[in-house]
């Protein structure tokens, strides 16, 4: 990577090296609302059992599932750290950050029954590292930061795609970035990443119907940040990421039970990859492992039905701090970076089974 910024190395000292290590916690900053949020703590009078790893042998032979890759039709702004969501055959494109690193608030839209891009409203702030998920018709953007500052959000705003407009909703109990967010059963539950405050582990989930956050919910049991996540099967499945190394581990958590179980882990550990769900099958490709500055193009693939993982066919081009979303199972993987750290790209690649 070129370091042509003056002062760039100091960030990438003390903060996420596109995204990099772990960055330096900031301190409490005001809400949306402008009052101070502090963290709540779901482990509060609560000691959670461990879980234990399930993961198949690092040597082990993975059988090979099918599917090709084809290149799709690349963004208009060439981005990474960004965020994806489907809602209608029409995928919706969030912030990342550009090659110099500045943080982006453009939102794009690419119409998979027209194969056009259209650019939207822009989002109320800029954001890298946030979490977007759609349910209901409406689009919903999760926390994030900016990476110069390096600052975590709590912000939690909702898109209406008819309106074509931004709305901010009660924020997160605190700051939170390089997280992943999913939907399940009426609520958004939010998992791993960076926050303001000591316990990173901590799970919480939005309340869609009742306009509020519930942080009494069983703490994420390997903390890590750029993970990936998925809801399925009833269950909130948080997989890979890292913690100054490259974490495997795989976790579902049960809203029924209020507990976290293993699953077997991803055979390749690594943080900043895509994720896609087909069918019960849980895809991962891409994603870097800055220790050794590699980045991956390995497509991995867990079938829920057996609980076995599956290599499919590589990702065309490595890359890690990408978005990615699945419509009518083909599985959409958009921009991110080619080198570990920051880099951009406008790739579009998309799998079909």
């Amino acid at each position: 990577m070129d370091l042509r910024v003056a002062g760039f190395a100091l960030i990438l000292a003390t903060a996420v090296l596109g995204c990099g290590v772990a960055p330096m916690t900031p301190g409490p900053s005001a809400s949306a609302s402008g009052a101070s949020s502090p963290l709540a703590s779901p482990t509060a009078g609560r000691s959670p059992e461990p879980v234990t790893s399930a993961a198949p042998s690092a040597t082990a032979v993975l059988p090979r599932i099918g599917g090709t890759w084809a290149s799709g039709t690349r963004t208009p702004t060439r981005r990474a750290e960004n965020a994806a969501v489907a809602l209608d055959g029409v995928i919706y494109v969030a912030g990342g950050m550009d090659g110099d690193g500045k943080t982006l608030d453009l939102f794009e839209a690419y119409d998979t029954r027209t194969d056009t891009w259209t650019t939207l409203p822009p989002l109320p702030e800029p954001r890298d590292h946030m979490g977007l998920v759609a349910v209901d018709g409406q689009i919903y953007l999760t926390g994030g930061g900016v990476f110069y500052q390096p600052a975590a959000r709590s912000g939690l705003w909702r898109y209406d795609p008819k309106a074509r407009h931004w709305s901010a909703l009660p924020p997160m109990p605190a700051n939170r970035w390089q997280h992943a967010s999913v939907v399940l059963d009426g609520r958004i539950y939010v998992v791993g990443g960076v926050t303001d405050g000591d316990n990173p582990r901590a799970v919480w989930a939005y309340d869609i119907a009742g306009g509020s956050w519930v942080t009494d919910i069983a703490p994420l049991p390997t903390e890590r940040e750029h993970l990936t996540a998925v809801a399925a099967n009833g269950l909130v499945i948080a997989i890979g990421g890292r913690k100054i190394h490259q974490i495997g581990a795989v976790e579902a958590y049960d809203p029924k039970t209020n507990a976290w179980k293993a699953l077997p882990d991803l055979p390749t550990p690594r943080g900043g990859s895509a994720v896609g769900l087909i069918d019960d099958v849980i895809h991962v490709a891409g994603g870097e492992n800055l220790n050794d500055s590699t980045t991956y193009a390995q497509h991995e693939a867990l079938d829920l039905a057996t609980m076995a993982w599956s290599k499919g066919p590589d990702l065309p081009t490595k890359r890690h701090g990408v978005a990615s979303a699945v419509v009518d199972g083909r599985w959409y993987v958009i921009g991110g970076g080619r080198a570990a750290g920051l880099s951009v790209s406008d790739f579009v690649e998309v799998y079909t089974p």
